[in-house]
């Protein structure tokens, strides 16, 4: 403590003196006061209640401030209030706020505090397990120890020399394995992104690829990671999604998913899953649905969910497992998951669930009149569930033959399309194409040609739902 305090200049010592004491200053109670009044209208904050014009006639520290002051005042207490958010991150994160404290103890010359500062931030890189930030915070230690090094023990032998270049070629390859990982990390959130808002094919820069496989073989001479490995293989998996490179790039990740850390698994869990949608989409298998469902039992009997997340179990995955258990006829698994893991769902939800497993049991059993009547059951409390509910009740409509009151609920469904103000376009289009291919099987149930047209249409459609029961009603109905 006193070899810090030593280390502050007179007009340092002054300003930290005021930075204790601004509390207790007469600003700082003023400041103060504002906060409590404004925080007595959160989160609200009407502006009918609490406004510049209204605070200026308010008593504030046993006085009355004009207009412009209490403006000056709420521009300090916002300040104040950003100041702290940022603080509130930056002691959040230990690797920044024991960066910084490297380089205030650099400049005051302070070794013993350096050297147990960086003592525990080198040992707390791999701590959580393997992970894509080590590379440059392995950079970040080694620099900082090179400049501690270098301003203040210039070198004099031989064996202090050969100290610090190995310290220069320990960065070089921390900043080589640091650009390997981002460049493919960044070409593949670039394909992705393409693909979900564009739904175009985007690949990987032709430079970045060349540098790439360069950097991938460079690494070769000197030994390979297996963190190398991984991004290599994640780097091929999206160069040409096939079977052969998904499965190469899954095997390794679940390999060596125990070593990494949460955030490192969740990453390559989501990209492995995002590979195999892509797969499922251009083979059209039934390998690649089987396969998108083992992986979602994989996040959820690994409890990486709960790793990732601290929340509850969110509703709409739960729901679509529901649908994926159904279509591999599981059931019987994701309600043995539920009971034992019932904790994690938000009580609220729980019902609804429940009566989701009920109505595709029954749906799997083709007791569509039974899942019908079970419908009643559902507690319409969010616009999910609304949209789950409507879409379940044509499908049930029309299964159980009533064919008039199917098409008369699709009228009903496309106003409530146009007045709904929460749906993104995205799902809204899903819905209305649902809508739309559903009311043309039913019109066109006795012409063979045009439901053979409709189908071949509703073949190249991807942005559906419920496409492949749509696809096998078309098939019955064409013969």
């Amino acid at each position: 403590m006193f070899e810090i305090l030593k280390k502050l200049s007179k007009r340092e010592l002054s300003e930290f003196r005021r930075y204790l004491n601004y509390a207790y200053s007469k600003e700082g109670e003023t400041v103060n006061q504002l906060f409590n009044i404004l925080a007595s209208h959160h989160p609200a904050f009407n502006k009918e209640k609490i406004s510049y014009s209204i605070l200026s006639e308010t008593k504030i520290n046993n006085k009355i401030y004009k207009e412009h002051e209490i403006r000056d005042y709420a521009a300090k207490l916002n300040k104040m209030v950003l100041d702290f958010l940022t603080m509130k991150k930056f002691m959040g994160d230990k690797f920044a706020k024991d960066e910084v404290a490297m380089d205030v103890l650099t400049d005051r010359e302070l070794e013993k505090q350096f050297m147990k500062i960086i003592m525990n931030y080198k040992q707390s890189i791999y701590t959580e397990g393997l992970d894509r930030d080590a590379f440059p915070r392995e950079y970040k230690a080694n620099s900082k120890y090179f400049d501690f090094m270098t301003l203040h023990y210039p070198v004099l032998k031989k064996y202090e020399s050969e100290e610090k270049i190995k310290l220069i070629e320990s960065c070089r390859n921390n900043l080589k394995s640091n650009m390997f990982t981002a460049l493919i990390a960044d070409n593949v959130i670039c394909i992705i992104n393409k693909l979900e808002f564009e739904g175009k094919d985007c690949k990987f820069s032709e430079t970045d690829g060349a540098l790439i496989n360069f950097m991938y073989e460079e690494f070769g001479s000197h030994g390979i990671t297996s963190m190398m490995v991984l991004y290599k293989l994640l780097f091929d998996s999206f160069i040409l999604p096939d079977p052969k490179s998904y499965e190469k790039y899954k095997k390794h990740f679940l390999r060596i998913a125990a070593s990494l850390s949460i955030k490192e698994q969740e990453y390559h869990y989501r990209n492995v899953f995002i590979l195999c949608s892509i797969l499922k989409r251009k083979t059209s298998t039934e390998k690649f649905k089987n396969e998108a469902f083992a992986l979602k039992k994989f996040y959820l009997e690994t409890g990486l969910y709960r790793q990732v997340n601290s929340e509850n179990l969110h509703f709409s995955f739960i729901l679509n497992m529901i649908k994926q258990c159904s279509f591999v006829k599981d059931l019987l698994w994701l309600e043995k998951y539920l009971e034992k893991n019932i904790h994690e769902i938000k009580k609220a939800d729980i019902k609804n669930l429940l009566t989701f497993i009920s109505i595709y049991r029954k749906i799997m059993e083709k007791n569509f009149s039974g899942a019908f009547a079970s419908l009643n059951d559902i507690n319409l409390n969010s616009i999910s569930v609304k949209y789950e509910f409507r879409i379940l009740k044509l499908k049930l409509l029309y299964e159980t033959g009533e064919v008039m009151n199917t098409l008369d609920d699709i009228n009903s469904m496309r106003e409530f399309i146009k007045r709904d103000r929460f749906l993104t376009k995205d799902l809204k289009k899903k819905v209305m194409n649902f809508v739309f291919y559903l009311e043309r099987l039913i019109k066109n149930s006795v012409n063979k040609k045009k439901l053979e047209d409709c189908k071949l249409e509703l073949s190249y459609e991807k942005e559906i739902f419920f496409k492949e029961w749509l696809m096998k009603k078309y098939s019955e109905k064409a013969g």
